[in-house]
Formats: structure tokens, sequence, C-alpha cells
């Protein structure tokens, strides 16, 4: 959907990463607890291109406003930005297909 509206926009092209996050930290002294705190966030950030123009903005805010804001902002400041050579996104044939499980997330939530 947000790839949508920066398209409506005027956008070239676009891509967009979330990023969903739990944190956990506990703290323990003289061998009992003495903290604990849980922490969730959710992050969207969205890169467009405009010709040889880029510009990429982010948001914790997901509300359908937000984003609609969001998409508009991305492509003013890709048209006000200059001219860069070397921008765009990679060609279909250099993506990555096939992701690596690298084992980095524990599932497991820690207890006192």
């Amino acid at each position: 959907n947000l790839l949508i509206r920066a398209k409506a926009k005027g956008a070239d092209a676009c891509d967009v990463i979330h990023i969903d996050s739990t944190s956990i930290a506990v703290a323990q002294r003289l061998g009992k607890p003495e903290k604990l705190e849980r922490s969730e966030s959710v992050d969207i950030g969205l890169r467009v291109v405009l010709g040889k123009s880029q510009a990429i903005v982010s948001s914790s805010d997901i509300s359908p406003e937000a984003l609609e804001e969001l998409s508009g902002r991305a492509v003013a400041m890709a048209r006000s930005v200059p001219k860069d050579p070397y921008c765009g996104l990679a060609d279909p044939e250099q993506l990555v297909t096939k992701i690596l499980d690298l084992e980095s997330c524990d599932p497991t939530e820690p207890t006192i």
C-alpha cells in the first residue's frame, strides 16, 4: 500500500523496510531481581527514486494518515535533492533469491 502511494505521487521506483522489534532487559542485584523492562516498537522506512535522485524517510507511526504523509514527504524530498549518478534500485538479477537462516533470533524470553 505504501509503495502504491509513493508511485501515485510520482516515484519512479521505491522500496520499503518494516521493522517490528521487541526488547526485554533483566537486571539482578545480589542475586535478586531488580529490574525487568520490555519495549516494543514498529518502524517503517521508505526509499523513493525519481530519475537519479532519491530520498529516504522513516516513521514509527504506521496509521493510514501517517503513511500518506510519509509517501508525500519522500517524493517531495527526492524532487529537491541533487542528482546522484549512482542512484537507483538493484536490477532483478542482482537480488538475493535465497535467504540464509543466520539463526540470529532467540525466541526465548528470560524469566526471573
